[in-house]
C-alpha cells in the first residue's frame, strides 16, 4: 500500500509538471501570435519607445510580479519587488549622468592640457642595463 501511495505521488508530481511546462507553452504561443506582432508593429510604425511602454505596463508588471514570486535567486526576486513597490508608489528610475571633469573645457584648453601631457611624458623608456 506504502509503495502504491509513493508511486500515486511521483505520478501526480510529474503531471503537475507536465500541465506547467503546457500552460508554459500556450502562454509563449499566445506571446508570439498575439504580443509579438504588436510590439513589431509598432516599431515598424515608429511609436516612440515611450508610448510601447505605456502600451504594455499591465505586461511588464504582470512579469515582475511573477519574477518576484517564482525566482529562486533571492537577489533578483528582491530587484524585481522593489522594482514593482518603486513603480506602484510612483518614484521614477533613477538616472545616473556622468561627466567627465574635463567635458566642459573648451577645445583650446583641453589642448593646452594635452599638449603638457604629452611634453611631460617621456619618449624613449630608459634602457635597463
Amino acid at each position: 500500500m506504502a509503495k502504491r501511495n509513493r508511486k500515486e505521488r511521483a505520478n501526480s508530481a510529474i503531471q503537475h509538471q507536465m500541465v506547467s511546462v503546457i500552460d508554459q507553452i500556450a502562454a509563449f504561443e499566445q506571446f508570439r501570435e498575439e504580443v509579438l506582432p504588436a510590439l513589431q508593429k509598432a516599431v515598424a510604425e515608429g511609436h516612440s519607445p515611450s508610448s510601447i511602454r505605456k502600451r504594455y505596463m499591465a505586461h511588464m508588471t504582470a512579469r515582475l510580479v511573477t519574477e518576484a514570486l517564482t525566482n529562486e535567486d533571492a537577489t533578483k526576486a528582491i530587484a524585481a519587488i522593489k522594482e514593482v513597490f518603486d513603480r506602484e508608489e510612483g518614484k521614477s528610475t533613477e538616472k545616473k549622468e556622468i561627466s567627465h571633469k574635463l567635458g566642459r573645457l573648451e577645445e583650446k584648453e583641453l589642448d593646452a592640457i594635452l599638449l603638457s601631457e604629452i611634453e611631460a611624458t617621456p619618449l624613449d623608456e630608459p634602457e635597463e642595463e
